[in-house]
């Protein structure tokens, strides 16, 4: 299979895009986090004890939360993996190894896959979590 290389260019202003974004739900994760392991420790701290409710409830969006960081990881890691591999195709095609190349590819653009995929698991998993919240607001 031959392959040209602007074909395998097109991904090079994509990848960092979707890196930023996947950045940015690991910062807003990471701020999440922080913020439940400050009221946990508050409430350690104050000597009251939780209600069995609001202790089911925490330990549920904890699990949740370790759920999304595994994925969002992955997530990272796989276009982080593609991004490379598609520099690595770029580079076999300029020195005549364009079928290699084009190996190397299609392996970037699984990794691409993956990582929409999980991406997209994580956005089920958060918008799950903000469910859990909002039938708090209605009971």
């Amino acid at each position: 299979m031959e392959i040209d290389l602007f074909a395998v260019g097109v991904l090079i202003p994509a990848i960092p895009l979707l890196m930023v974004n996947f950045g940015n739900r690991y910062a807003s994760m990471s701020a999440l986090i922080r913020k439940l392991h400050a009221h946990v420790v508050e409430e350690r701290a104050s000597g009251k004890p939780m209600s069995e409710e609001t202790l089911e409830r925490e330990i549920l969006e904890i699990a949740r939360l370790r759920r999304r960081l595994t994925l969002n990881r992955f997530t990272q890691f796989a276009i982080g993996a593609a991004f490379l591999l598609d520099i690595v195709a770029i580079s076999l095609i300029v020195v005549g190894y364009s079928s290699v190349g084009a190996g190397v590819f299609v392996a970037a653009l699984i990794l691409i896959a993956l990582s929409m995929i999980s991406y997209l698991v994580e956005i089920a998993v958060s918008a799950n979590a903000l469910d859990l919240h909002l039938q708090d607001l209605e009971t």
